[in-house]
């Protein structure tokens, strides 16, 4: 598991900076990525005390709601990490002005997970809670990826506090749903497979928006990719960036669409 994550994140990092996408190199680090995968994936099946056990990876809602957490907790992690980046480069805040863009996402996200966490146990369709969220956030990323550098320092920060209050309510019910759906004896390991790959879905996403900024850079020896990302460019790359941050909610949201609704433990 180690080894398929570990190829796979060099092969994101390296694409197009030290190797070109389709070198042996890059076709290399992907297919042994793809083969230890399987490898994982059989030794899980045939275990006898596996690494992450079948009968918790067999509930659709323990499936769902760990996908929902991978895509929508990395693109958070990710977004932090770039975030600071588009400032500097599309907004033309200072470094430490930069910092802006993470109280605006992280602060929303921690105002409406309180107050989405305490709103999913007064109603029965919780589903709709994180639901509403992630549609505000992805309507929110929409005009961020139409044109990111068209908006005032002030006017994007707001559409990235939507976003961030828009994911807010995703960390409650992803682990809310994961720890109902199993017996009581089993909340430990299904908790911590979740937050497992919600981790791996943070390593993976922001490896992911890191090599899609990067492919907008040119390779200069010596200089680092911020300091010739710059007006079109830097357009072009956090364009990708946030398009990309709306296809990773966009399966987060089609994860809990296709959640089984089911009483909530207590209500029984």
């Amino acid at each position: 598991m180690v080894g398929a994550a570990v190829a796979l994140m060099l092969a994101l990092t390296w694409g197009g900076r030290r190797y070109g996408w389709e070198s042996p190199q890059i076709l290399a680090l992907f297919g042994t990525s793809a083969a230890l995968w399987v490898f994982f994936a059989w030794r899980v099946m045939t275990a006898q005390e596996p690494f992450i056990p079948l009968s918790v990876l067999r509930d659709g809602a323990m499936r769902v709601g760990t996908g929902a957490a991978f895509f929508a907790v990395g693109t958070v992690i990710a977004l932090t990490i770039i975030l600071p980046l588009y400032a500097q480069l599309a907004l033309g805040l200072s470094a430490s002005g930069s910092a802006l863009t993470i109280i605006a996402l992280q602060g929303g996200a921690t105002v409406t997970s309180i107050v989405g966490g305490r709103m999913l146990v007064q109603f029965s369709h919780y589903k709709r809670v994180p639901l509403v969220g992630l549609v505000l956030s992805i309507a929110a990323l929409v005009p961020l990826a139409l044109a990111p550098t068209g908006f005032s320092p002030a006017a994007a920060l707001g559409l990235i506090a939507l976003v961030g209050l828009g994911l807010g309510p995703t960390f409650p019910f992803t682990i809310v749903v994961v720890q109902n759906a199993v017996a009581m004896h089993q909340l430990g390991v299904a908790t911590g497979t979740m937050n497992f790959f919600r981790a791996l879905g943070s390593t993976f996403i922001v490896a992911g928006f890191g090599a899609i900024v990067l492919a907008g850079a040119p390779v200069i020896r010596g200089v680092s990719a911020g300091a010739v990302l710059t007006g079109v460019d830097a357009a072009e790359a956090f364009r990708g960036v946030f398009a990309a941050a709306g296809l990773c909610l966009t399966i987060a949201l089609a994860c809990i669409l296709a959640l089984e609704g089911r009483p909530l433990r207590g209500r029984q």
